[in-house]
């Protein structure tokens, strides 16, 4: 079998005719006419040269193009686009030729189109709106990367604010080497939820005690963070300024402050804000102007509390102080309510926590519950005679293991210390 009719064979399987053009513009058949182009063409018998363009105009016209092509040698196929074609029954069928310059030869292919004209208009069609989709969707892309990045420089600038935030917040807490100067057996854990934080830490000294509190705001994040300096300020100026030291008048005083404040007290607030809060104060039961260091017997601790409770370890027995069931600067809270105190004589080994709820409310372990003011007392009671920075370290290890991979609830404060020895005077700040 020779190349060329191998070829013709191919051509043939394919639904394809293939005929050579001649000198005299007539054409011979190459291999045999498809089945499905047979009625198109009775005329194409092998062997004997014919004109396909024969009853067939398009073909005709096509025909002169395709000279054209031929003559000048031109080795790029040259496609007709489909045209419909008629038998003598009547059947129609859309037809596609294309000519092509092969070897100094001139051949002509005939095949049934793929693809109807509808369906190529249909095709065309859809390219067309894809195209123009795809315009849009750049379009689109580029608005959004622009949206982006102005989203990104504007996140950038509220961070950078809010760093800085914080820096702030954080100069308001006390600083940790001056507190060891009075505790120095204690330990504290401020931990923002966020990168700004709705619990505040407070602690103020002078020539005959200490006052401290540990104060839980509204929320958390930014409107925490503002709560804090509302306390923080009316801490200073009832403490400072107006010299009280009664933990119960210093809570009545910061209810008023705060309600007043956010004009909670009129018709007119368009917040509801507020604060728990447990306030001590450490004051010598005598006095011994000979020295400032003196035993721990000569000591007592008021408590006073806002919802917020104090825990004493003493003797390895955990005593529970609840606060008043009275919240501070909210519209319902009551500006004449009178806040409890509750003194204790300090004895040596005795040790004291302050805590929020951050911690006790934390949800999880195998059942995904709060971790729980039991859970938390004995944990506290199981390591109250290690040192103070060791226990600090069991509470936060216990805490991040509770916590799990769930998200932390609230902010977590606990303040916690121990009165071996107070000395008063040193470090006022």
């Amino acid at each position: 079998m020779t190349d060329e009719s191998f070829l013709a064979d191919v051509f043939n399987l394919l639904d394809i005719l293939v005929a050579e053009r001649g000198d005299d513009a007539s054409f011979q058949l190459l291999g045999t006419v498809p089945e499905c182009l047979k009625p198109f063409f009775p005329q194409a018998v092998p062997g004997k040269r014919f004109r396909p363009e024969e009853n067939s105009p398009f073909l005709e016209n096509f025909l002169i193009d395709a000279e054209d092509c031929w003559t000048s040698e031109n080795t790029e196929p040259l496609k007709s686009g489909a045209w419909a074609e008629s038998d003598d029954q009547g059947n129609s069928c859309e037809l596609e030729a294309t000519a092509i310059f092969s070897g100094k030869r001139k051949l002509l292919l005939v095949e049934p189109a793929r693809y109807s004209q509808k369906e190529k208009q249909f095709f065309i069609q859809k390219s067309r709106e894809l195209s123009l989709a795809y315009h849009r969707l750049e379009q689109t892309e580029a608005e959004l990367k622009k949206s982006k990045e102005a989203a990104e420089a504007a996140n950038r600038k509220v961070m950078e604010s809010i760093q800085y935030a914080k820096m702030i917040q954080r100069s308001l807490l006390p600083d940790p080497d001056r507190v060891k100067c009075y505790f120095p057996h204690s330990f504290f854990i401020w931990m923002p939820r966020d990168i700004l934080g709705g619990d505040i830490l407070f602690f103020d000294s002078f020539e005959d005690g200490i006052v401290g509190a540990v104060i839980d705001c509204t929320g958390h994040g930014v409107p925490g963070a503002f709560m804090t300096m509302i306390a923080s300020s009316g801490l200073r100026r009832i403490i400072r300024d107006e010299g009280c030291r009664d933990p119960s008048e210093i809570l009545r005083r910061l209810n008023f402050i705060v309600k007043t404040s956010l004009q909670q007290d009129t018709g007119y607030a368009l917040s509801d804000d507020g604060m728990d809060a447990g306030i001590f104060s450490i004051q010598p039961a005598i006095s011994d102007q000979k020295t400032e260091k003196q035993t721990t017997d000569a000591y007592s601790l008021t408590f006073a509390g806002a919802r917020l409770p104090l825990i004493y370890i003493h003797n390895g027995e955990v005593c529970f102080i609840k606060g008043d069931r009275q919240s501070i600067g909210y519209k319902r809270s009551d500006l004449n309510f009178n806040f409890t105190n509750h003194k204790i004589t300090i004895d040596k080994n005795m040790s004291f926590y302050i805590f929020t709820d951050g911690f006790t409310d934390q949800l999880g372990g195998e059942r995904d519950r709060r971790f729980g003011s039991r859970r938390f007392r004995n944990l506290l009671k199981e390591n109250a005679r290690l040192p103070f920075e060791k226990q600090r370290d069991v509470l936060l290890q216990a805490f991040n293991a509770y916590q799990g991979e769930n998200e932390r609830q609230d902010d977590v404060t606990v303040a916690g210390f121990c009165f071996d020895e107070l000395i008063f005077g040193k470090c006022v700040w």
